[in-house]
């Protein structure tokens, strides 16, 4: 929302925005894709088509870093005289949201279908600690984009710009790690079937 208000364009579809209206977005992206997400898992089942959880965690994390790289190549590449249009923000609003829909409510249900019935209140909590703790580190990494006291207009955007790209090349990096062990996770809940990936000689 500070971007917003520093460096982004206030004209969209033809009405004057403030910075604050921005935040509007991801709830409506919910509201619009969830439904869509979930007959698409239906179809995709009836097909024997539908991703893994484990894989549907990784396109998650893909999709929240094609979010980020987005935004930030958007106000890197094609902004002018420090504004960017804020169709970058509804783009990268857009594709974040795509990414929660694939991690936080598949999540949820995959703590309760893979617990112990007698651990399910207990790591559900855990699930909740593990947010807490992201929250944290999501804390210290907003620290790159602190724009100083005055800076204003081509000079906060730049320190914006570098903040998107980094977060995108974490959450890239993340992804890569994360497809990666799908395989392994694939087996642990519950796909013996598909082998226990080994190096190769």
């Amino acid at each position: 929302m500070l971007f917003a208000d520093r460096n982004m364009s206030k004209q969209f579809l033809g009405f004057t925005i403030d910075a604050e209206f921005t935040q509007f977005f991801n709830p409506f992206f919910i509201i619009l894709l969830s439904p869509i997400l979930s007959r698409l898992w239906i179809r995709l089942d009836a097909k024997g088509l539908d991703p893994s959880t484990p894989t549907k965690f990784s396109l998650g994390i893909l999709f929240m870093a094609i979010g980020f790289l987005v935004l930030g190549a958007g106000t890197r590449y094609f902004s002018v005289d420090g504004e960017a249009s804020p169709w970058w923000l509804v783009t990268s609003y857009f594709l974040e949201t795509v990414g929660e829909l694939l991690l936080s409510p598949i999540g949820l249900a995959m703590v309760t279908k893979l617990s112990p019935r007698h651990l399910v209140g207990m790591m559900m909590g855990v699930w909740f600690l593990t947010q807490s703790a992201a929250f944290a580190i999501g804390g210290g990494l907003a620290t790159l984009s602190d724009v100083p006291k005055g800076v204003v207009g081509s000079m906060s955007l730049m320190i914006y710009t570098h903040a998107f790209l980094v977060y995108g090349a974490i959450s890239l990096t993340l992804a890569a790690l994360s497809f990666a062990l799908v395989p392994y996770l694939k087996y642990l809940i519950g796909h013996p079937h598909d082998p226990i990936p080994t190096p190769k000689q």
